[in-house]
């Protein structure tokens, strides 16, 4: 664990685009592209990896997860080493960042530690078309509820919000990969952190890292490869990409 602590710490961001946060995504997956395995992520990074979750998470200002994340493994920001709980401090941040759920439904798990706990602050982004039982049940809870537009305009209206509102600089997202891939089509995506495990997966049920709607020969965005870190006592290797952004693209660039 030594030789890997700190290999994200030293990261330097781009500034934000001047309307939103800077958005980066992290993920890990097999060699096959699989995300979970047995229904979910564990058992797929190591602990070098999970070090370098909480690394990333140490730099954000936000960190979201997308509905089904939050009732598949549940939603929490926490950075939990001490040792970067302090090193956020020392740069005049809060222990842990802002939480942030974003729901179609309204379903999401209100007895779990993200609606519960008093570690961190948090708040919730639902579609304005969700049951208005879920509704009242969700703004019963300790976290402020914002209501965005159903559909395509829900991200761009969050990060809206985050931005003005929560003065969020940096919005790590955790996916899944149907919220990855809504970030990615719209042009939002500004970073993706990969870890590669050594292990295959398989199976058509199993999750990769961007799902929803495919991406076409003439669409598939173009990223550059800024760093990477083959990790000898686990084999994984640690990537991080930049998203290539087209002259014409909307939603900012790095």
């Amino acid at each position: 664990m030594a030789a890997i602590d700190g290999l994200y710490l030293s990261l330097i961001f781009p500034e934000p685009p001047p309307d939103r946060p800077f958005v980066y995504i992290n993920m890990v997956a097999t060699v096959d592209g699989k995300i979970t395995v047995d229904g979910s992520e564990r058992g797929i990074g190591s602990e070098a990896d999970k070090r370098l979750f909480y690394e990333l998470r140490a730099h954000a200002g936000a960190v979201l997860d997308g509905a089904a994340t939050a009732r598949l493994s549940g939603a929490s920001p926490r950075v939990r080493p001490p040792d970067l709980q302090r090193w956020r401090r020392d740069r005049g941040q809060a222990a842990h960042p802002l939480g942030v759920l974003l729901t179609a439904s309204g379903n999401l798990p209100l007895d779990s530690a993200f609606f519960t706990s008093e570690a961190f602050e948090a708040a919730v982004f639902a579609a304005e078309t969700i049951p208005a039982e879920r509704l009242a049940a969700l703004r019963h809870t300790r976290r402020p509820v914002h209501l965005v537009p159903a559909g395509d305009s829900a991200v761009p209206a969050m990060l809206q919000v985050l931005h003005q509102q929560y003065g969020v600089q940096r919005l790590l997202c955790e996916g899944g990969g149907t919220l990855n891939s809504t970030f990615i089509h719209q042009g939002l995506a500004d970073e993706l952190f990969l870890s590669i495990a050594p292990k295959i997966a398989g199976g058509r049920d199993n999750l990769t890292a961007v799902e929803g709607e495919p991406f076409h020969r003439d669409t598939m965005p173009a990223l550059e490869l800024m760093s990477w870190h083959h990790h000898l006592p686990t084999g994984e290797v640690f990537t991080r990409w930049r998203f290539q952004r087209p002259a014409t693209a909307t939603g900012g660039s790095p």
